[in-house]
């Protein structure tokens, strides 16, 4: 069933062919081959026949020796991706990934039942609805519009480091910090990824990290300023975010990506905000 699909390290991985894969298939943006260039540098993917077909394998060395298979940070969960493929083939090739190495961690897409140490983690995919927005939602915006709030679509790496380390809500590990800034810089560099802050009377009170691809904007990462929270600045932040993008790019849909956490899931109602649930495997 699988006879035909090979392993191939990064360094060997006809780029653009991957990635045409990926968007003709509705993949995501984290299963782009630069995406995961610059997450882990030694990564291999799988590729079925002349790339009808792809898969990300993260299995690195350990200390060298070990070998150790775990998502990279800000990778959701790895995808099978490609057309005509069965279920039963996508299923058996993540097996494939989820039982190397001795170190596992194994987030696998949505919709593909596996067998072992399951536990169930969860994204939420939101339609963009414009000006057609909840009753709760309209309220809070109706709250924070009586302030002179100003959206910049476009900041710098720089000031968000800045930000983030003073209003993450707990100390933001070194790893996160260099991870996400190697990812903004490969992401920035192809107008794929940016920064967009909220500002009251020249003061920043909100940041968020995000990511347009095939339609769809990806909320990677933010921080809001604890201060200002009451005046539900990330909801207007991400409100205007999507409807100032949609007037140059055609959003069909929000990815949250961090949903997780409760209280971020019933955040991420407010814009209509549906869950969709993944497994992460572990040894």
């Amino acid at each position: 069933m699988n006879g035909d699909w090979k392993k191939i390290p990064a360094s060997g991985i006809d780029t653009q062919a991957w990635d045409r894969c990926v968007v003709q298939n509705n993949g995501s943006m984290f299963s782009l081959s630069w995406y995961w260039s610059a997450l882990l540098p030694k990564w291999h993917g799988w590729v079925k026949g002349e790339y009808e077909a792809v898969m990300p394998d993260a299995l690195v060395k350990k200390w060298g020796i070990i070998n150790s298979n775990k998502t990279p940070l800000y990778v959701k969960y790895i995808e099978c991706i490609g057309e005509k493929l069965s279920l039963e083939e996508k299923k058996s090739m993540l097996q494939k990934i989820t039982g190397q190495g001795i170190l596992k961690g194994i987030h696998v897409q949505p919709g593909i039942e596996m067998k072992g140490d399951v536990k169930i983690h969860r994204v939420q995919i939101a339609p963009y609805v414009g000006e057609n927005i909840s009753r709760e939602l309209k309220k809070n915006l109706q709250k924070a519009e009586r302030e002179n709030f100003k959206v910049d679509f476009n900041q710098t790496w720089e000031l968000f480091d800045k930000f983030m380390k003073r209003h993450h809500p707990y100390e933001w590990p070194q790893a996160q910090q260099t991870k996400l800034e190697q990812l903004f810089q490969a992401g920035h560099e192809r107008g794929m990824i940016k920064i967009a802050g909220l500002s009251c009377d020249g003061l920043m009170v909100a940041m968020q990290m995000y990511g347009l691809f095939n339609g769809t904007l990806y909320t990677i990462q933010n921080a809001s300023d604890r201060d200002y929270r009451e005046l539900h600045v990330m909801s207007y932040l991400i409100h205007h975010l999507t409807m100032g993008i949609h007037s140059e790019n055609i959003i069909k849909q929000i990815h949250f990506m961090g949903s997780s956490n409760k209280s971020v899931a019933r955040f991420n109602k407010k814009f209509q905000a549906t869950d969709l649930e993944y497994s992460f495997i572990a040894s």
